[in-house]
């Protein structure tokens, strides 16, 4: 993955995602933009996004109400 980890766009819409823990992005430093559209998303940490300090564009809508956390359970 140590190209992957370059990423500056990323498009994970229609994946039908419920979860976004505090690990799952960490590998993304250069991410500016993410697209979580449309998926299932109940649940982000609310640390999954502390590593991307570039992001500029976050797209949620289309998903069910979730809740964010500091939980560490996921």
């Amino acid at each position: 993955f140590n190209s992957v980890n370059r990423l500056t766009y990323l498009n994970l819409s229609y994946n039908r995602i419920q979860f976004i823990n505090k690990t799952l992005l960490k590998d993304f430093f250069d991410l500016e933009y993410l697209d979580l559209s449309n998926n299932k998303i109940i649940y982000i940490n609310s640390l999954a996004f502390n590593d991307l300090k570039y992001l500029k564009d976050l797209h949620l809508n289309s998903n069910p109400n979730f809740a964010t956390t500091n939980s560490t359970q996921i």
